[in-house]
């Protein structure tokens, strides 16, 4: 994670050696840099508009989970991660102008003193150090295809001199909806069937708030220090309304409604100091503190039935890390470390259907966690084209929970990993890794939850144990035209404790149900345009195939892992137009195929591709107004839901629905302006 060969800590250890991206003219390792001129014609605004540029790169923040280096999104800034977790990557990115970019680091498969964090590629933003002070003010209005507006605004300012910096940032915002508007459900008594029900169906959705972000970095005493403070306020609401037209009862007439409410307060506080030993030794530690509160109320009315359910979360976590880095030549470094977190989630929930009171398991919980992780990487440059990234984490922890389930129980794993990478040419490069990858646990599903607008009640489960896998992947990758790269990757995974669904005191909960495989297929390609007319043209597709088999835990048979997508990806065309200070792009994002399966029940969504068109226009210097038309051609979304009357293996079909809904267009007008 730490990368002493970078700007920000240069004065304690030596670079790494790095290619120019343009000038680049024999193997010179793992890094590749693109600087200023690579991105020559192109109107950026953000760090995040570079990045995202990158031939072959895609920004990944991360999986948000519990702990500090398992939550690490594949973006460093000056060589270091920030110490706050509730700070997306992208908005990060997204805060600091692209003018504040001197280069950007990509590192494939490795190279010594950096830490990949378990990641076969990563970027790193190496920012100006001469001085310079921005404030940005951005303002975003949105008209929705119902007749609706939306408004937004945020402040932003960054001071930075040398290794001084101090951001801030205030954001009021009023998000589109992703899955609201109009559509029709259909049931039938079973597949093929006759007609149950015709409903017309109307789903609308909010999402609110407001975020705060400042954060400070400066010298001291011969290293570098941060501060982060971060503050959060949401709100996000949901209403259905179905007109329901029964044919059970001669074409009866009647509305069914539901609706919900999530509200979310979360502050954390994260610091971190680095600074240098002597004799190439680099140390780091780092603390973070941060506590949340999520409300949740819903209400739901269905043939006439009223269901009620509320619930209230309380969520903490206590993080503290160290870590030491020592590079004693350019060929070879050692990192070592620790961290122990605490957690804890406090829930408890009420549900009561026509006022009488409903008990679900673990509805009112107290999950306390204790977690301690050692790690040691080595990475080796064997040969000029030949880097060994070796090492292992061993993570220990100790689950205790009280109130309605009072039990707990301990974990220890080793987490080895091993990573290959072959760089012959300029041109070519190969990846082979091999680890053990254990996930974490979502504090959630002990927890019972629920869903009133979907009609699901999930119970908690006191006895859930993290997924494992030991991950095998094979990447190449090959640079084309310049600008342009394409990259295949193959993943294969043997899981251990496959999280799913199985049945909990009669009810669907999240659970273990066995072993099982998936295998992953990457392709990404990215191609300049400048041979088809488009001189400052870029194509970029980032596909993913999915495929995974597990034994059912009711029917014994064997499917796919739910919420495993067998396919998804997101292709644009990018084209700059200087001579008309204009850039343009076409996004069309294929979220792909959901299925789901219960004890009594499976569900299949299916979301049609969304295709979102963008012209971004720069009157004069610091100042850009941004025209975007999301969803552009009014997507679909699809439910296939068939429900059983009692296990899916001993029972018959109760009914089958069908369910569309599409949503309509968001027009945006973004101006910001540099000051």
């Amino acid at each position: 994670m730490f990368v002493a060969s970078l700007t920000l800590l240069a004065a304690l250890a030596a670079p790494v050696p790095a290619i120019s991206a343009q000038t680049a003219s024999a193997p010179a390792g793992d890094i590749v840099v693109y600087d200023a001129a690579f991105f020559a014609g192109a109107q950026l605004s953000t760090a995040l508009d570079i990045v995202q540029r990158v031939p072959g790169f895609t920004v990944d923040t991360g999986d948000g989970l519990r702990g500090y280096a398992g939550s690490a999104g594949n973006v460093l800034i000056d060589g270091q991660r920030t110490p706050s977790k509730a700070d997306s990557l992208r908005e990060v990115l997204q805060r600091i102008p692209a003018a504040s970019v001197a280069r950007v680091e990509i590192i494939r498969g490795g190279a010594p003193g950096i830490d990949m964090q378990g990641r076969t590629v990563l970027a790193n933003v190496v920012l100006k150090s001469t001085a310079r002070t921005d404030l940005s003010l951005v303002a975003v209005g949105r008209a929705l295809g119902d007749r609706r507006g939306l408004a937004s605004g945020r402040a932003e300012l960054e001071h930075r001199d040398g290794q001084l910096s101090f951001t801030t940032s205030l954001v009021l915002y009023q998000y589109p909806p992703d899955d609201q508007g109009k559509g029709t459900a259909t049931q039938t008594a079973y597949p093929g069937g006759p007609l149950q029900s015709r409903t017309g169906v109307k789903v609308e959705t909010g999402d609110n708030g407001a975020t705060f972000r400042t954060g400070l970095q400066a010298p001291w005493r011969g290293g570098i220090g941060h501060l982060n403070l971060a503050l959060d306020y949401d709100t996000f609401r949901e209403n259905e309304d179905d007109h329901v037209t029964d044919l059970t009862q001669g074409g009866a007439l009647r509305t069914d409604t539901a609706n919900q409410q999530d509200r979310n307060r979360k502050g954390e506080l994260g610091a971190d100091y680095a600074f240098g030993l002597g004799h190439n030794i680099v140390a780091k530690v780092v603390a973070l503190q941060a506590l949340g509160t999520e409300s949740f109320g819903a209400r739901n009315v269905l043939q006439g039935s009223l269901g009620r359910y509320r619930q209230l979360i309380r969520t903490g976590e206590s993080i503290g890390r160290v870590e030491l880095n020592w590079k004693p030549s350019r060929t070879f470094s050692l990192e070592g470390g620790g961290e122990a977190v605490f957690n804890f989630l406090q829930s408890g929930s009420v549900y009561a259907q026509d006022g009488a009171p409903v008990p679900l398991p673990s509805a009112n919980i107290r999950v306390e966690e204790q977690r301690f992780e050692a790690f040691a990487v080595a990475s080796w440059r064997l040969r000029p084209t030949l880097q060994l990234e070796a090492g292992g984490r061993i993570e220990t922890s100790s689950l205790t929970q009280s109130g309605d389930s009072a039990q707990s129980a301990s974990f220890s794993f080793p987490k080895p990993r091993v990573a290959l990478t072959w760089t012959p040419n300029l041109v070519d490069q190969l990846r082979v890794t091999f680890e053990r990858v254990v996930g974490q646990l979502n504090f959630a599903d002990f927890a019972t939850s629920a869903n009133l607008v979907s009609g699901q009640v999930n119970g908690g489960n006191a006895n859930l144990e993290p997924q494992r896998e030991w991950r095998s992947e094979l990447a190449y990758e090959r640079k084309l035209f310049g600008k342009g790269s394409a990259a295949i990757t193959l993943r294969h995974a043997d899981i251990e404790q496959v999280l799913d669904v199985i049945p909990v005191q009669g009810v669907d909960a999240p659970g273990n149900i066995g072993n099982g495989v998936r295998d992953t297929a990457l392709a990404a390609l990215t191609l300049p345009l400048g041979g088809v007319g488009l001189s400052g043209g870029q194509f970029k597709a980032d596909l993913t195939w999915v495929r995974s088999r597990v034994t059912d835990p009711t029917t014994r048979q064997p499917r796919a892992i739910s919420g495993d997508k067998p396919f998804s990806g997101l292709v644009s065309l990018t084209n700059d137009v200087p001579r008309l200070k204009s850039s343009w792009e076409i996004d069309v994002n294929a979220l792909g195929r959901t299925p789901t399966w219960r004890i009594e029940e499976v569900r299949v969504t299916d979301v049609q591709p969304q295709v979102d068109l963008i012209w971004i226009y720069w009157p004069r210097p610091r100042q850009t107004l941004q025209f975007q038309l999301s969803n552009a051609f009014n997507r679909e979304r699809q439910r296939s839901r068939t429900d059983w009357t009692g296990p899916r293996n001993i029972s018959p079909v109760l009914f089958q629905e069908q369910f569309a809904v599409t949503g309509p267009p968001v027009a945006m007008i973004r101006f910001r302006q540099g000051l």
